[in-house]
């Protein structure tokens, strides 16, 4: 009975969670689309496509309950850092602003980096955390308001081992 239990002990300290899940150097690729209306004004959405941003991502345990820093090195681009918590099996951002690349797809396409609200959360799946994000906010593009009504952006992060 102390064997099988004994065996069960190490079997369970196997099984990560919180901090020690997500802690780590990723590799990520981050894309997606938002959804745009007018600001103010009764109009069919518009998508908007976010400029794929790809880089070295860490995510390191800030030493206090949980806490996570989560900085992305985007390839050619900008340094950025987010801040969440682990909690069990899943790591959920705090909402925060950052700078986003946006080209508005229809008619002419607009690029412009815009700031949006950012939230979400994450899970790992084996050496792949898999990043669920919402934006939310309104941007400005060649002159006109646009409230984003809904996204569907995902960031993969691969383990670099």
């Amino acid at each position: 009975m102390l064997a099988f239990a004994t065996v069960l002990a190490s079997l369970s300290s196997c099984q990560k969670d919180g901090v020690s899940l997500f802690d780590g150097n990723y590799s990520f690729k981050t894309s997606g689309t938002m959804t745009l209306r007018k600001h103010n004004v009764i109009s069919e959405p518009i998508t908007a496509r976010l400029v794929v941003e790809s880089g070295q991502m860490d995510i390191t345990d800030m030493g206090e309950d949980g806490r996570m820093l989560i900085t992305m090195s985007v390839a050619g681009g900008d340094i950025l850092a987010l801040y969440g918590s682990a909690q069990g099996k899943e790591l959920v951002l705090d909402e925060q602003t950052r700078m986003v690349g946006v080209n508005l797809l229809g008619g002419e396409a607009i690029s412009s980096k815009q700031e949006v609200t950012v939230e979400g959360s994450a899970s790992r799946y084996e050496d792949i955390v898999l990043f669920n994000l919402e934006y939310s906010g309104t941007i400005t593009v060649a002159g006109s308001e646009y409230d984003i009504i809904d996204s569907d952006v995902i960031c993969r992060a691969k383990l670099n081992r």
